[in-house]
């Protein structure tokens, strides 16, 4: 049996509060609520139970509590908060008599970190991440886990996506960001592979004075990462949001 303790009673540093008055895990990305994701995440694991940390105040305005149940068939925790709770570990001390001490825990968490504002086009980057996690879907056996994980570095932000799929050859790493490379990697599911996804999003990152890369190792998954630079307003001007014609052409299929 596995506690999966996942912490929903903090800030969001990514949301704006005003607008987004409701809770952050009831915001939707592609039909689906945040939360919703993140419980699919994990639907691979067998004998399972998830402690969820919320705000009492969701649970009384939003019905958080009832929404949590419905998603998970009643195989949950609820820890109600009066206050904010301060990061994961914080939240694992909330919940530690919910927690069997003999089974193993994982702990869902995001970052508590700032991320800074960045120079880029909402629409290119949400396409090249869209890429992305489809990839790592695409190639993945049913059950395994998919991360998405953003922080900031010494020059810029950086998001990557980790997958527990095949992985990659030096040989198919050698072909990466080229257009129409055929590699190794079959889709699991029969999906179409035109080639030239990953091409395109190297351009088009690299286009807003970023980068992108790979760490991969054969039969151990691959990790995709790109970087895209801080907002200064004294290098990039008024208007951190890049407005371009990229998207007359091609798009990462």
């Amino acid at each position: 049996m596995i506690n999966i303790l996942i912490p929903l009673g903090g800030k969001s540093s990514f949301f704006d509060s005003h607008e987004f008055p409701y809770p952050k895990p009831l915001i939707e990305i592609h039909n689906k609520t945040m939360i919703q994701l993140v419980i699919e995440n994990f639907s691979g694991l067998t004998g399972k139970k998830f402690i969820f940390v919320v705000n009492k105040a969701d649970c009384d305005t939003h019905h958080l509590d009832d929404i949590l149940s419905l998603l998970t068939d009643n195989q949950c925790e609820i820890v109600k908060l009066s206050g904010e709770t301060k990061g994961a570990a914080c939240s694992a001390l909330m919940a530690i008599e919910h927690i069997d001490s003999q089974m193993q825990l994982i702990i869902d968490d995001a970052p508590n970190v700032d991320i800074p504002q960045v120079w880029t086009d909402p629409v290119a980057l949400a396409s090249v991440l869209d890429n992305l996690l489809s990839n790592a879907v695409k190639y993945s056996p049913p059950g395994k886990r998919v991360w998405l994980n953003i922080f900031p570095d010494e020059t810029g932000v950086v998001c990557s996506v980790r997958d527990e799929g095949p992985g990659l050859s030096r040989e198919d790493q050698g072909q990466l960001f080229q257009r129409g490379a055929k590699l190794t990697p079959r889709p699991t599911a029969g999906e179409l592979s035109t080639g030239y996804g990953l091409a395109v999003a190297k351009e088009w990152i690299e286009k807003l004075g970023g980068t992108i890369w790979c760490e991969s190792e054969l039969g151990r998954g691959a990790c995709f990462s790109f970087r895209v630079p801080v907002y200064r307003e004294d290098l990039h001007g008024a208007d951190p949001t890049v407005r371009s014609a990229y998207w007359n052409s091609d798009r990462p299929a």
